[in-house]
């Protein structure tokens, strides 16, 4: 090969690797106030969980000593575990918005949380509970 030839190819090469170079690089993170809904842990290790609707039967799940997830309220009964898997996928992955108010009527009158449309519960082994009102 010529020194033209081989000199075509080194250019050719170092501008598809520039190319790469400029094209892989990743937008920069843009700061949020989206936090895990659930502090970073994960429903899969909770011992019990509780939702009510507005207007509806609470339903509780908790786990036995076996370790398996049953449903306790409004019926004693084993639970689903692809029907477990949803809920704990979409939870797991749920992200949040602070939102700053008072505490009072008022506050929560002006964030809709007055008449909240779902309580959901959750506590785990140590203690930790956790309620959002949605």
């Amino acid at each position: 090969m010529g020194m033209r030839t081989t000199l075509s190819l080194v250019l050719v090469v170092a501008g598809l690797g520039a190319i790469l170079w400029w094209t892989d690089r990743q937008p920069p993170i843009v700061e949020s106030a989206a936090v895990s809904a659930l502090d970073g842990r994960s429903i899969a290790e909770c011992k019990r969980m509780r939702w009510q609707v507005a207007n509806l039967q609470p339903v509780e799940i908790t786990r036995g000593k076996d370790g398996e997830f049953s449903l306790t309220e409004p019926v004693v009964d084993i639970a689903s575990h692809a029907y477990l898997r949803q809920i704990i996928t979409a939870w797991d992955s749920a992200q949040m918005l602070a939102t700053e108010y008072q505490d009072d009527f008022q506050g929560r009158t002006e964030t809709g949380l007055a008449t909240p449309e779902l309580a959901f519960l959750v506590e785990w082994p140590d203690g930790h509970q956790i309620k959002i009102d949605v």
